[in-house]
């Protein structure tokens, strides 16, 4: 279960749906909470050195502190801007500040993605890397899980399904 921290009652509850859904896709717990200019509620894992948060800010406000938390850290940062009814009256887009070859790369306005093995993927609105999260991190990928835009599709609204559900339960 997601750890609940002073900070984290000033958390709206579909955040921490999102949160706790990348906890489950990334196979962490615990971690520490981090501010350093991110959203409310962002954690720190030590392990694979990657910070999760989100905000109900559709607006990209965050992106400057994620290049900058991600190069003092030396950590991938992940980011998601949902509204207060993601996929209900929003849609939910993911920014992301990752490492490659000893610099900061920061990609914008992903969407999550479920591929038919079960691995959850950020995948670019148009062209661009894909990022598979897993136990150990964030993997950049050259070839996605997906062989045709109708199987992305498919796995984008998955995905979507899944955030909705949990948004839904969050504000039970």
């Amino acid at each position: 279960m997601y750890d609940t921290t002073f900070e984290e009652t000033y958390v709206a509850p579909s955040t921490r749906a999102l949160n706790q859904l990348l906890l489950n896709a990334t196979e962490q717990s615990g971690g520490a909470a981090i501010t350093k200019g991110l959203p409310a509620g962002s954690m720190y894992f030590d392990k694979p050195r990657l910070v999760i948060g989100g905000t109900p800010m559709m607006l990209p406000m965050f992106q400057p502190a994620m290049r900058q938390v991600a190069q003092d850290m030396r950590a991938d940062v992940v980011i998601s801007r949902h509204g207060f009814y993601p996929e209900a009256l929003s849609p939910v887009v993911w920014d992301v500040s990752y490492w490659l070859n000893d610099a900061v790369v920061s990609v914008h306005d992903y969407v999550l993605c479920e591929s038919r093995y079960g691995e959850f993927w950020l995948v670019p609105p148009e062209t661009g890397a894909y990022l598979r999260l897993a136990a150990d991190g964030i993997h950049i990928e050259v070839v996605p899980t997906f062989v045709s835009w109708d199987e992305r599709n498919f796995g984008v609204c998955q995905a979507a399904k899944r955030i909705r559900y949990a948004a839904m339960e969050a504000w039970r």
